[in-house]
């Protein structure tokens, strides 16, 4: 059967992420929900702005994120990541992210740095649970963030999942090419 994957509007996705830092605020007393809520956000700044898969990102070292030292130290026109990313095929394949996905690899790299007492090294996942293991899904924190924003289904009442967020990216680039 034909499954439609739904995609967020750019509205949308402004919604969520603000959506996102406010639940972050109303639990800053709690370290651990508190953590997992922007690990979330970082999430989805990253999925809607590189549109890589989720399968891909919950795979990433810090290791496979070229530059990172270079988002803390230099300029904003001196700033650059390379990502190597394992998708689908076996071979790593390395592209260079859009810059509107830094934040989202910033927070997560000074996460760690607050949560473990230390910068990561080059074999700690980015998408790490509270103890420090790699997380495979953010699916219930994403749902219960899509519940709270009122955005768990599209106009079409498909269901918003983290795949979401890479058809958000392919679409918003159709959107910006000239017409042929």
């Amino acid at each position: 059967p034909v499954t439609k994957r739904p995609s967020f509007t750019r509205q949308q996705y402004y919604d969520l992420i603000l959506i996102g830092e406010q639940r972050i605020a109303a639990v800053s007393q709690n370290p651990k929900l508190s953590y997992e809520r922007y690990m979330l956000n970082a999430f989805i700044t990253i999925a809607a702005e590189t549109g890589m898969r989720p399968g891909e990102m919950f795979n990433l070292n810090w290791g496979h994120v070229e530059g990172i030292e270079t988002i803390l130290t230099q300029p904003v026109e001196e700033q650059e990541l390379v990502i190597i990313a394992y998708g689908k095929g076996r071979q790593p394949q390395r592209f260079i992210p859009k810059r509107s996905s830094y934040a989202g690899f910033e927070g997560l790299y000074r996460l760690h740095k607050k949560h473990f007492g230390k910068w990561p090294s080059k074999n700690d996942p980015l998408f790490r649970n509270y103890q420090g293991e790699r997380i495979g899904s953010l699916n219930t924190s994403l749902n219960s963030l899509l519940d709270a924003a009122d955005m768990l289904y599209d106009q079409f009442g498909e269901k918003y999942s983290t795949y979401s967020f890479r058809h958000s990216y392919a679409t918003w680039q159709l959107q910006k090419s000239p017409p042929v």
